[in-house]
């Protein structure tokens, strides 16, 4: 997601709580022919598969960066 890519990941309480459906494509081990559908989906795409990533790629800058975490750390401290 940091460098721009559109990310299909396994669905996890973590990045549901931090990701939308429309930052991320998440998958759940149950459903193999829904996640063809949503690839093809954004295959098909290609504007809705480049938005995805951008708006996915925005998230991770502004909230999920090494700086920020490091910040967090540090106000644990």
């Amino acid at each position: 997601l940091g460098l721009g890519a559109a990310v299909l990941t396994n669905q996890t309480p973590w990045n549901q709580t931090h990701f939308t459906q429309d930052e991320i494509l998440t998958y759940s081990s149950g459903s193999p022919s829904q996640i063809q559908d949503q690839i093809a989906d954004l295959l098909n795409h290609p504007e809705k598969l480049k938005e995805m990533a951008f708006k996915g790629q925005q998230k991770v800058l502004q909230n999920h960066t090494w700086d920020i975490r490091a910040k967090e750390l540090l106000n644990l401290i």
